[in-house]
């Protein structure tokens, strides 16, 4: 799950360096978009977990947005403060590759395994750090929202309404959803 993060930090600055001109202006529209469909703080929580990354890309250990997603995304997996006080102690450890992350095998393996993999036999030095990253790291990216709603903009979006503004569209697509949703809520209640 974080390589989308990697991946998409690698496109802008592949951007940025082959059309500076235009660059920022690209960056924004992507960035808005990244924003508005992504779970932000949960893929910034899993490229700083993720062991490949955290050692080998400088300033990721200390980077400020992605410790506060990965303060928020604890917070919200962990309903006891104190555990959730823990793992965010047990980050130290992690960062600094001490205790069962300095393990040579571990080093070796950060890249050539799957990173909850990886955090499943090295991150036995940091218990509740290693269940939370395992939870993170092993959620899989699917499409299924957008393909739910693409399927309702082609029943909306037909040859008769093709005039309709985008604006528009998006509201009657976000209409047609919700009322779909809502009808399954009550038959499931009846």
């Amino acid at each position: 799950m974080g390589f989308l993060n990697y991946m998409m930090e690698r496109a802008k600055k592949h951007i940025s360096e082959n059309d500076p001109k235009h660059a920022q202006e690209f960056i924004n529209i992507i960035e808005r978009r990244w924003d508005y469909q992504m779970g932000r703080d949960l893929h910034l929580a899993a490229y700083y977990l993720n062991s490949r990354f955290q050692y080998t890309i400088s300033g990721i250990d200390m980077d400020s947005e992605l410790l506060a997603a990965l303060r928020n995304v604890i917070y919200k997996m962990v309903s006891d403060p104190e555990i959730a006080s823990l793992c965010l102690q047990e980050t130290k450890q992690f960062r600094e590759g001490s205790d069962s992350f300095r393990v040579p095998s571990a080093v070796v393996s950060k890249k050539q395994m799957n990173p909850a993999e990886w955090w499943i036999h090295f991150g036995t030095s940091a218990e509740n750090l290693r269940h939370m990253a395992v939870r993170i790291l092993s959620q899989t990216v699917s499409a299924s929202g957008c393909e739910r709603n693409w399927s309702t903009f082609a029943l909306i979006h037909s040859k008769q309404r093709n005039r309709l503004t985008q604006k528009c569209l998006d509201d009657l697509v976000y209409i047609h959803y919700n009322l779909r949703l809502r009808l399954k809520c009550i038959q499931e209640e009846v």
